[in-house]
């Protein structure tokens, strides 16, 4: 993403193009770096270009399926003709996963990819036949998704073509629900650094540490100001012992957005691991409330937890689960409360619950485990 690639239910594919008038910042001027300028500013940054791929690098086999795939007409009746031919498996079969960030390049060869890869590869092909497309980030805010006893942030992305103060936003998300209404477009440095991101993300699920601190830290060189790539590395350095690594990513995140309920929350998990439970009640009180995700709901019912308040923790925990229903992590919360509450049967419950939103989760059915032969 996105993810990060801060992810919504599935909804039927289709075409997303938006017509959007004075919605976009002024465009930042890193754009169609040449192989020589590209890297130039990487050595400037602190990185070797070789270590760093370019995500819309185009072959010349590229420009002529853009070509073809884009036809003829006006220029954004040529990129509605790329966009729905792109998800024409008739005319380019690609394969769309919610995983696995790709160069325009590996996307256009392997013919699969996520959301990022797919938009990557239509800005690669339209500026391939000489259409200037650029990268965007949507107006509303990053999601997040809880890994463990943390959560992940990311950051989705959109292709948009400018012409006078019009705006053509297409969005190649095929789960998302919530509508693009506005975008900020963001230099192709800041596109690399979010496809660092996502792979670092990747990476960090899988719990391949050294490659995914690889990643982030390429991503806060490329975009210093990259406030998720940030709160991401926070996670990797945590999970990779670094303590004071990781309070220090947490740290310049916050410089930078001082009140982000996700990245707070982390920083609160962060504190609690270290025994420093005033400090954890201190970063979530620093919190915006009114935009905290059901992951930041379900910190703060983990840090009731840790201060024997069962009930308050449960009551949080219902919040989450109120604001996600879609989500099985706040009911496996709910279960364990209730388990330490003495309620075998409201908890096996909620793990029931749980394991129809998601029936492979593991955590769900341990907890079920650990119930069978209690008294209900």
């Amino acid at each position: 993403m996105g993810r990060g690639r801060i992810w919504w239910e599935p909804v039927a594919a289709s075409l997303s193009l938006v017509i959007l008038a004075g919605c976009a910042a002024r465009a930042p001027g890193l754009v169609n770096l040449s192989t020589e300028e590209w890297g130039r500013v990487l050595r400037q940054r602190g990185l070797e270009p070789a270590a760093v791929a370019d995500p819309l690098a185009y072959t010349p086999a590229m420009r002529a399926s853009g070509a073809d795939l884009a036809d003829s007409g006006s220029v954004v009746e040529r990129l509605e003709n790329l966009q729905r031919a792109l998800f024409d498996k008739g005319r380019f079969p690609f394969t769309y996963e919610t995983r696995g960030t790709l160069t325009a390049q590996e996307a256009f060869q392997q013919r699969r990819g996520n959301c990022l890869s797919f938009t990557s590869l239509f800005i690669s092909l339209a500026r391939s036949i000489g259409i200037e497309v650029r990268a965007a980030v949507p107006a509303y805010a990053g999601g997040g998704e809880r890994e463990g006893d943390l959560v992940v942030v990311n950051t989705h992305v959109v292709a948009v073509y400018r012409a006078g103060d019009f705006l053509a936003i297409f969005d190649f998300d095929r789960t998302r629900q919530q509508p693009v209404v506005g975008a900020r477009l963001i230099d192709d440095l800041r596109l690399a650094a979010l496809h660092a991101n996502n792979l670092g993300v990747d990476e960090l699920r899988e719990g391949r540490l050294e490659a995914a601190l690889r990643y982030l830290e390429t991503a806060v060189k490329l975009a210093p100001d990259f406030t998720d790539a940030y709160a991401n590395l926070g996670v990797a350095r945590r999970r990779a012992g670094d303590i004071p690594g990781a309070f220090e990513a947490y740290r310049a995140a916050l410089l930078m957005a001082p009140r982000d309920s996700r990245i707070l929350g982390n920083l609160a998990t962060l504190y609690q691991t270290q025994g420093q439970q005033r400090e954890a009640r201190t970063a979530l009180l620093q919190a915006d409330i009114a935009p905290a995700s059901p992951y930041f709901l379900m910190v703060r019912g983990d840090l009731e937890m840790t201060q024997g308040n069962v009930e308050g923790a449960i009551a949080l925990y219902r919040r989450a689960r109120s604001l996600a229903p879609q989500l099985p992590a706040p009911l496996i919360c709910i279960a364990q409360a209730e388990m330490a509450r003495g309620r075998p049967r409201a908890a096996r419950r909620a793990l029931q619950r749980a394991l129809k939103l998601d029936p492979g989760s593991e955590e769900a059915r341990s907890l079920l485990g650990r119930l069978d032969g209690v008294a209900l």
